[in-house]
């Protein structure tokens, strides 16, 4: 399955997560994500070309892709928690 990344517009409307502890927010990350690499780990060179078909999308987006744009999301995120916790101290 391939899950749509939220656009910025849409970061007020993610509140899915406020009650729950950041420990516990970041072991599920880090579970997913490691789901996410083990299986991008396991694709053969030639797959990383290949396109995902989305469920109402018209644009269709390679392996590649959809994992660089899955790096940069998590790096803006872990850069907004860097920033917040370094503020809270």
């Amino acid at each position: 399955m391939v899950y749509p990344l939220h656009a910025e517009k849409d970061f007020d409307r993610l509140n899915l997560f406020s009650g729950l502890p950041l420990g516990e927010l970041l072991e599920a990350f880090g579970l997913e994500r490691n789901k996410t690499l083990n299986f991008l780990k396991s694709l053969k060179k030639t797959y990383w070309s290949r396109q995902l078909r989305e469920e109402n999308k018209a644009i269709e987006e390679s392996f590649y892709w959809r994992a660089r744009g899955l790096a940069i999301h998590d790096f803006t995120h872990v850069q907004i928690l860097k920033f917040q916790t370094n503020c809270l101290k």
